[in-house]
């Protein structure tokens, strides 16, 4: 069963790349101190996308073979990053929470959200009644965040 999770992970990180790249409206001007804040703090990213929203950019891009993005004010600073992980990646406070509270849950979708809050796990569960989703904190603590509509 942890295969089919694995294929899955990868094949929407496929997708998600995919569309991106297919719907890119060219890369938006990046100043050089954006730049350089973005290989100092990710030297061996692969695969940069780079897109700006409203206050800030944000970099989509492959490192160590997983999906992350990370976003920076105009004059460099790192504001956060996201990127996709699998279930046995999880802390195992995490884990534990998850398997407490949800455990006839299949887990199929899982982000770690780091920002100047601290780190966030956000997941999506799926059952046989829909998907909802829930938040994680690094020491266990889960949460259902509400139903997510298909």
């Amino acid at each position: 069963f942890k295969a089919m999770k694995k294929i899955f992970l990868f094949l929407s990180f496929a997708m998600i790349v995919g569309v991106t790249t297919a719907f890119a409206s060219g890369d938006p001007t990046v100043g050089p101190r954006v730049q350089q804040s973005f290989k100092n703090e990710f030297p061996q990213a692969d695969y940069v996308i780079w897109g700006k929203d409203q206050d800030y950019f944000k970099a989509t891009f492959v490192l160590n073979d997983y999906r992350t993005e990370a976003w920076f004010s105009d004059d460099g600073e790192l504001l956060g990053t996201a990127r996709n992980l699998l279930y046995d990646q999880l802390p195992l406070a995490v884990m534990r929470g998850v398997e407490e509270k949800f455990p006839s849950e299949n887990i199929i979708e899982i982000r770690e959200i780091t920002n100047i809050n601290g780190t966030t796990y956000k997941m999506v569960a799926a059952t046989k009644k829909g998907m909802f989703g829930l938040s994680a904190t690094p020491d266990g603590e889960v949460v259902k965040t509400g139903k997510i509509k298909n």
